[in-house]
């Protein structure tokens, strides 16, 4: 009796394993989904910032220029910004 018991249970024994081999890598698969996802949104929140960031610095950049080239009109009309100086940039800073 007990060996055909195990020649019954050998198949039943391989489902079982196999069973147990799909779950085992039906979480890891899962949890490999959980990290891609957190990956992701990561990635597009760095994205994001990263934007945001040089968005900023080609503002300042921008206002930075648009300031000086208001100084260089005060300065030389003919906006000739070879003759500013640092005498002339204090002065219009200083309110001409």
């Amino acid at each position: 009796m007990g060996n055909l018991a195990n020649k019954l249970n050998k198949p039943y024994v391989g489902e079982v394993k196999q069973t147990l081999k799909a779950k085992s890598w039906s979480k890891e698969l899962e949890s490999l989904k959980l990290k891609l996802e957190e990956r992701k949104k990561n990635v597009v929140e760095k994205f994001t910032q990263s934007e945001e960031y040089n968005h900023e610095m080609v503002e300042s950049f921008n206002n930075g220029f648009e300031m000086f080239r208001d100084y260089a009109s005060v300065i030389s009309q003919n906006y000739n910004w070879s003759e500013i100086d640092v005498a002339g940039v204090w002065q219009v800073l200083n309110g001409c």
